[in-house]
């Protein structure tokens, strides 16, 4: 029998705060030109794939390449969206061809990360927050994240400084 621990016991979360409005900071995420600025590792090298549709329902599917040479598929199944304040998905790590994969054969990682991105106003900007769990996983699966949680945040903060740079200032997309 697979037992799953409570969502309280199994999130992580990573904070920023931005010099930005709440909306400013939504329209990053919800204008698919700007997101591909600033989405993505620090070593992406190009796009491979980048559909958006962001809305209760929809979805991103993304590829890119790394300048490492390694290729990445994934998408984002979204539930909900409140613009302005939140956005919340499922996300996967997928093959070309958009079916749900584990990275790395013989490895417990999630198949499926349930995914809160949270904006709240605060002084003269807004804090955004990711909340990260499992998503239908079982023991092991959330062991290994707990166990990856580590290296998942300081790729968030990756992520942040760079969105935070893009905020301010308005770049060119990266290798699109």
């Amino acid at each position: 029998m697979t037992r799953i621990l409570p969502p309280e016991i199994m999130t992580r979360s990573a904070e920023r705060w931005y010099p930005v409005g709440a909306v400013r900071l939504f329209e990053a995420y919800q204008d698919p030109d700007q997101m591909l600025r600033w989405f993505g590792p620090a070593n992406l090298a190009r796009w491979l794939k980048f559909e958006h549709d962001l809305r209760s329902g929809g979805g991103l599917t993304f590829g890119f390449s790394t300048s490492d040479g390694e290729d990445f598929w994934g998408r984002c199944d979204f539930i909900d969206i409140d613009p302005g304040r939140r956005i919340e998905y499922v996300n996967s790590i997928t093959d070309p061809d958009g079916r749900v994969i584990r990275p790395l054969p013989g490895i417990d990682w999630l198949l499926q990360v349930h995914t809160v991105v949270s904006m709240t106003p605060g002084g003269e900007g807004t804090f955004l927050r990711v909340t990260v769990g499992p998503h239908e996983a079982g023991l092991r699966e959330q062991a290994f994240f707990a166990f990856k949680w580590a290296d998942m945040k300081a790729r968030f903060d990756t992520s942040f400084d760079i969105l935070e740079a893009f905020l301010g200032r308005f770049t060119a997309p990266r290798h699109h």
